[in-house]
C-alpha cells in the first residue's frame, strides 16, 4: 500500500511539473523574437567580404608572409564561406518579416539568402540547401543537393525578391547599407541576379533568355544605374564598425604587396590608378621618377623578399587600405554590373552595344577611386581603346582590374569562368602547376554529417582542390 500511496505522489508531482513546465522554463527577461530591424545591420556588416585573399589567388597582389594562395601551396583545406551561422541570421531576418507582414524585409532577406549561398556554392560544388538551416525541424544532418538545383533555387529567391521589394511599401530600419532605400534593394536584387545568370551561363541554357529579359525590361527590373547604386558599406570611423583592415601594420611591413601581372598590366596600359591602388618604391619614391614594381606569385618566402633587391625596391599598397578609413565593403560594384552587360552585349545574348557597357565600367572604376576625370583620356589608350575582334578578353581584363582588393574572392570565381587575364601558377606551384577549382568541404561535415559527406564525394568526385564542379565541367 505505502508502494503504491509513493508512487501515486511521484505521477502526481511530474504531471504537476508537466503542466506549467513552459511557463517554468520560460525567461520572461529574454525575447523570444528578435525585429528584423535589429538583425539586418548584423547581417550586412558580416556578410561582406575585405579580406586580401581573392587578390593574392588572382595575382593582384603577392605577398612575403605565409600566405597558402600566393605561395603556390594552395592548401585550401576548407572554403573561406561556410556562411550557415549567418544564414541561420537570415532565415530568422525572414520569418520575423512574415510575423510583421513586411514583404520589403523578407525580400531584403532572399538577397542575402542567394548571395551567401552562391558564394558556399561557388567555393565547394555540391552544398546543403534544401534541408540546411532547419535544425528547428530536427534536421540536423542535412542532404547534399547538386549545385545546379541550388542555383536554381537562388535564382527563383532572386526573382522572388524582385517581386516583393516594393518602395511604395512597408518602411524598414536598420538598412546600414542603403538607408532604407528599397529601389536600391531592388536594383541590388536584379544586378545580383545578373552575376548568377552570368555564372551559369554556359551551363543553362534559359541564363541568357532571362538576362535579356532583364536587361529590355528596366521598369520590371531595375538595375545600378551609378557607383550611387552599388551595394558598398561604408564603415564608421571607430571600432568595431570600421574599415576591417584599418591599422594593418601587414601592409606596410609587406606581408602583402602588388602582384606582378597587375603592376605590369596598369604599366603597360598607361594606367593611373596605379598610383592610387599602389605606392611607388620606397627606393624610388624622392627621386622624381617613382617605380612601380610587382612581386611574382608562388616565390618562396625568401625569395620574395629578395625580389628586386628587396622590400623598398618593391611596390606596396597604397595607405588608402591600412590609414584613411575610407575604404567600402563591396558586394557588387556598378563597374562589376556593367563588365557583366558588356560580355553579355559582346556574346549577343543582348541587343546592345559591348562599347558602351565596356566603357561605362571603367568610367565607374576610375570615379571610384576619385579620379574620373581621368577615364576619357584613359579610355583612348592603345591597349584600352575597344576592339570587337579582342573585345570578350578586353572586358576581362578591365573586370579584373576593377576588382581589386574588394568583393572577396569574386575575382577568382570570374577568372575560373573565363580564364581570364591569362595567368603563370608560378615555378614555385606545388598543386601540379595548376590553379586550383575548388576548396573542400570543412572538417564538420565528416564529423557531423558523414553519411551525406561520403555520398557527395561518390557523386561529385573527390574532396580534392582540383576536382571540377558542375559548373566549369
Amino acid at each position: 500500500m505505502k508502494s503504491f500511496i509513493y508512487i501515486f505522489a511521484i505521477i502526481f508531482l511530474v504531471c504537476s511539473c508537466t503542466n506549467n513546465f513552459d511557463e517554468i522554463n520560460t525567461n520572461g527577461n529574454e525575447p523570444e523574437s528578435v525585429a528584423p530591424d535589429m538583425i539586418l545591420p548584423y547581417i550586412v556588416y558580416s556578410g561582406v567580404d575585405t579580406d586580401i585573399s581573392g587578390s593574392l589567388v588572382t595575382q593582384q597582389m603577392a605577398a612575403e608572409a605565409e600566405y597558402n594562395a600566393d605561395r603556390g601551396q594552395y592548401n585550401w583545406f576548407s572554403t573561406p564561406y561556410w556562411y550557415y551561422p549567418l544564414l541561420n541570421d537570415v532565415n530568422n531576418l525572414m520569418t520575423e518579416s512574415e510575423r510583421i507582414e513586411n514583404d520589403n524585409f523578407k525580400g531584403i532577406g532572399l538577397i542575402f539568402k542567394s548571395f551567401l549561398f552562391s558564394r558556399i556554392t561557388d567555393c565547394v560544388g555540391d552544398i546543403p540547401y534544401s534541408e540546411a538551416i532547419k535544425a528547428k525541424e530536427e534536421i540536423y544532418t542535412p542532404k547534399f543537393d547538386a549545385q545546379q538545383d541550388v542555383y536554381k533555387g537562388l535564382l527563383d529567391d532572386l526573382e522572388t525578391a524582385n517581386e516583393l521589394l516594393n518602395p511604395n511599401g512597408s518602411e524598414i530600419a536598420g538598412d546600414i547599407l542603403y538607408n532604407g532605400d528599397i529601389l536600391k534593394w531592388k536594383k541590388f536584387a536584379n544586378s545580383l541576379h545578373l552575376r548568377l545568370l552570368m555564372r551559369v551561363s554556359d551551363k543553362m541554357p534559359d541564363a541568357k533568355t532571362k538576362i535579356k529579359s532583364i536587361v529590355d525590361n528596366p521598369g520590371q527590373y531595375p538595375i545600378f544605374e551609378n557607383n550611387g547604386d552599388m551595394a558598398a558599406l561604408t564603415y564608421l570611423p571607430e571600432a568595431p564598425n570600421r574599415y576591417p583592415n584599418y591599422t594593418w601594420t601587414g601592409l606596410d611591413a609587406g606581408e602583402a604587396v602588388m602582384g606582378k601581372p597587375l603592376v605590369d598590366t596598369l604599366i603597360r596600359y598607361n594606367d593611373t590608378r596605379l598610383s592610387v591602388i599602389a605606392r611607388p618604391t620606397e627606393a624610388s619614391a624622392g627621386s622624381g621618377t617613382p617605380q612601380y614594381v610587382g612581386v611574382p606569385c608562388a616565390l618562396p618566402i625568401d625569395s620574395a623578399a629578395k625580389y628586386n633587391g628587396g622590400l623598398k625596391s618593391q611596390s606596396r599598397l597604397n595607405k588608402r587600405y591600412n590609414e584613411a578609413n575610407t575604404e567600402k565593403g563591396i558586394y557588387m560594384s556598378y563597374a562589376e554590373l556593367q563588365f557583366i552587360l558588356a560580355e553579355a552585349a559582346q556574346r549577343g545574348w543582348i541587343n546592345k552595344d559591348p562599347k558602351v557597357y565596356y566603357e561605362n565600367g571603367i568610367r565607374g572604376s576610375f570615379a571610384y577611386y576619385g579620379i574620373a576625370d581621368q577615364a576619357e583620356a584613359y579610355l583612348q589608350g592603345e591597349f584600352v581603346v575597344y576592339n570587337p575582334a579582342i573585345g570578350r578578353t578586353q572586358i576581362g581584363v578591365q573586370k579584373w582590374i576593377s576588382f581589386f582588393f574588394n568583393s572577396g574572392y569574386e575575382p577568382y570565381f570570374d577568372y575560373r569562368r573565363t580564364g581570364i587575364p591569362s595567368l603563370d601558377p608560378g615555378y614555385g606551384n606545388r598543386n601540379g602547376g595548376k590553379i586550383p577549382v575548388r576548396w573542400k568541404y570543412p572538417d564538420s561535415q565528416q564529423t557531423f554529417n558523414m553519411n551525406n559527406y561520403q555520398q557527395v564525394i561518390q557523386t561529385q568526385g573527390p574532396d580534392d582542390i582540383n576536382t571540377k564542379m558542375w559548373l566549369i565541367k
